[in-house]
């Protein structure tokens, strides 16, 4: 069984405590899950700036171009839940400064 097609290349990888593979190929996120390919990232080439796996059966990664971080975690029946974490002390003022009051 392949994880990809032949004209796709991983460029990264992380395995999750429970089998599941994170991988980043073609500027986004898929998760390999029991013989399933699953886009994480929103599609459309969104540009993945960074992924992570945690202990606990998550991936976490951020996108420049949805300037968000973004959680996701399989679940045992198969699919993933994916939550979007976009905090407003993250995202500029008019000024181009972040504001931490939000």
């Amino acid at each position: 069984m392949a994880l990809t097609q032949e004209n796709e290349s991983v460029n990264y990888f992380l395995a999750l405590p429970t089998g599941e593979v994170a991988y980043y190929s073609n500027n986004e996120l898929w998760m390999w899950q029991n013989g399933t390919t699953i886009d994480l990232s929103s599609g459309g080439g969104h540009g993945v700036d960074f992924f992570a796996i945690d202990t606990k059966n998550a991936v976490m990664w951020g996108e420049w171009n949805t300037r968000g971080i973004w959680f996701a975690r399989p679940l045992p029946a198969g699919g993933v839940n994916r939550l979007p974490c976009t905090p407003t002390f993250l995202v500029a003022t008019d000024t181009g400064i972040p504001d931490p009051e939000g």
